[in-house]
């Protein structure tokens, strides 16, 4: 028996005291562990001395560029820029603190275009459109609710830059890996995200993207400007980022791995009968 780990089990074992000993008394009789991330080993490694393997889920990764198109811009104009989220409105996503940095980035630039598109819907939709009509902040941002793929993908093309506000939510639930992050650079869009969970191992600092502490919203926009400002900072996180996730999230080399473990555990059982 092979376990697979993604880290909500493991907040339910926290949650509910009586999850824990059934989650030991299945480890205990497994040939081998695996988890989706760094993050998702620790908090495995805290009620198990058995070695943990990491293995992340796999992705396709095909870069995605974006198409030329005329622009139909006023030349003496300042240029649009375009930052996306796309996530589930839930405390974990930390899509406030997101809201409150645009209004930083507001103040500082008054004078420019900048618009957050927000994709997604969530039992948070409520919250977050009083807080943006607090700031006033609407003329600035754009909820899109559920869209369509071919949307999604004309949205991703467009962005900027790709922001992913993550928090340690009251339940102690945070980002298991951060998938979306994958995606955002498979459009060759750099991405800003919080330094939490299992996001660290997608994002790594100045070298793939910029991770910043989580409910930090003064950090957010710092880390926004900057990619916005220096576009071949930008250009180095995109081709630095899509060289990362071309090889480590790569289905073939996942499933080479698992086939791996899994005949090694396969092995060890017969030696242990």
């Amino acid at each position: 028996m092979v376990l697979v780990f993604h880290g909500a089990e493991l907040l339910l074992s926290k949650r509910f005291p009586f999850v824990n000993p059934v989650l030991k008394f299945f480890i205990k009789r497994s040939e081998a562990l695996l988890c989706n991330s760094s993050y998702t080993a620790g908090q495995l490694r805290k009620i198990t001395n058995k070695k943990v393997n990491i293995i992340p889920y796999g992705c396709s990764i095909d870069v995605k560029e974006g198409v030329e198109t005329e622009s139909t811009e006023n030349e003496s104009e300042v240029p649009e820029k375009h930052i996306l989220f796309v996530g589930r409105l839930i405390e974990r996503k930390g899509l406030p603190y997101l809201i409150r940095a645009m209004d930083s980035i507001v103040k500082q630039r008054p004078h420019d275009r900048i618009m957050l598109h927000i994709v997604g819907t969530g039992p948070e939709q409520c919250m977050v459109d009083e807080l943006v009509a607090s700031l006033k902040l609407s003329p600035h941002i754009v909820f899109h609710g559920v869209v369509s793929d071919e949307d999604l993908v004309s949205l991703y093309r467009s962005a900027d830059v790709f922001v992913l506000p993550s928090i340690m939510d009251k339940k102690g639930d945070t980002e298991g890996l951060g998938v979306v992050l994958v995606e955002a650079m498979s459009f060759l869009t750099p991405v800003v995200a919080s330094d939490v969970g299992g996001i660290s191992d997608v994002v790594i600092s100045e070298k793939t993207g910029m991770l910043v502490p989580e409910k930090a919203p003064q950090a957010l926009a710092e880390a926004i400007i900057k990619i916005l400002d220096d576009e071949s900072f930008a250009k180095e996180l995109t081709e630095n980022a899509l060289s990362h996730v071309q090889g480590y999230f790569d289905w073939q080399r996942i499933v080479n791995e698992v086939i791996k473990i899994s005949k090694e555990a396969q092995c060890g059982l017969e030696m242990s009968r």
